[in-house]
C-alpha cells in the first residue's frame, strides 16, 4: 500500500500540461483584455475630437486623400485664405489634375494656381514622407492637416 500512495503523490505529465495550458490561456485573455481596453480608449479619444470651427491661418494646407469631404474641407480652407497652398497627398496615379479639379469643384483659377498633387504616397507613412518633403521645399513653418478624426492620431505620429 505505501507504494501506491507514493505514485499518486508524484506529479504526472497531464497535470503539468494542464498547468501550462492554464498559464497560456491566462496570458491570451490578458492580451485580449489589453487590446480591447486600448481599442476602447482609442474609440473614445477619436469620438471626442472636434473639428476646429475657425482654425488659425497657416502657411499651407495638407489633405490626405480618402474621402470627398476631406477634399471639400481642404478646398474651403484654401478659398478662405487659411493657407497659401494646398497639397493633396496620396492621389491615385491615374487621376488627372482636371478630373480631380472637377470632382472637387470650386474655383478653377484657385485650383490651378495653388494646389499641388502628390501621387507618390501609398499609405500614411508615404503621406507623411511626401508631405514633409513638400513642406521643406516650400520652407513652410506651419500647416493645417485635413483628415478624418480616426486617422488623425496616426497621421500626427507619422
Amino acid at each position: 500500500m505505501p507504494v501506491a500512495l507514493a505514485r499518486a503523490a508524484a506529479p504526472t505529465r497531464p497535470s503539468r500540461l494542464r498547468f501550462a495550458l492554464r498559464i497560456c490561456g491566462f496570458v491570451v485573455l490578458a492580451l485580449l483584455a489589453l487590446f480591447a481596453g486600448g481599442f476602447g480608449w482609442f474609440a473614445d479619444k477619436v469620438s471626442n475630437m472636434t473639428t476646429p470651427v475657425n482654425p488659425a491661418k497657416a502657411d499651407a494646407i495638407i489633405v490626405l486623400t480618402g474621402g470627398q469631404s476631406r477634399l471639400d474641407a481642404a478646398m474651403d480652407l484654401l478659398a478662405s485664405g487659411k493657407g497659401e497652398r494646398l497639397l493633396i497627398s496620396g492621389v491615385h496615379p491615374s487621376a488627372s489634375r482636371r478630373q480631380l479639379q472637377m470632382a472637387m469643384g470650386g474655383d478653377k483659377q484657385l485650383f490651378s494656381c495653388c494646389v499641388d498633387i502628390d501621387r507618390a504616397a501609398l499609405d500614411t507613412i508615404g503621406n507623411a514622407e511626401e508631405s514633409a518633403k513638400w513642406v521643406e521645399s516650400h520652407a513652410y513653418g506651419s500647416v493645417i492637416l485635413v483628415t478624418n478624426n480616426y486617422h488623425m492620431p496616426r497621421s500626427l505620429l507619422e
